[in-house]
């Protein structure tokens, strides 16, 4: 998921399509494996998503025109 950059107003979420298959494949594997973990990973991951909409210029540089915020679980 990328924020478009922009003016303030013009900034828009990007859901990459790559982005939710692997967030799929990602689920799929902890629920087989770890299924408090795979609901814990879906809660922050879709946290870190409204934190982007809502503040698209903490993510970091990417591409020209558009921001990346990296998500990590601290492990």
């Amino acid at each position: 998921m990328r924020a478009m950059g922009g003016s303030p107003a013009g900034r828009r979420l990007i859901d990459a399509e790559r982005a939710f298959s692997d967030l799929n494949r990602l689920t799929d594997f902890l629920l087989q494996t770890e299924p408090v973990v795979a609901l814990e990973t879906v809660d922050l991951i879709a946290e870190a998503v409204q934190v982007l909409e809502n503040h698209p210029l903490i993510g970091r540089p990417a591409e020209p025109g558009l921001r990346e915020l990296v998500i990590s679980r601290g492990r």
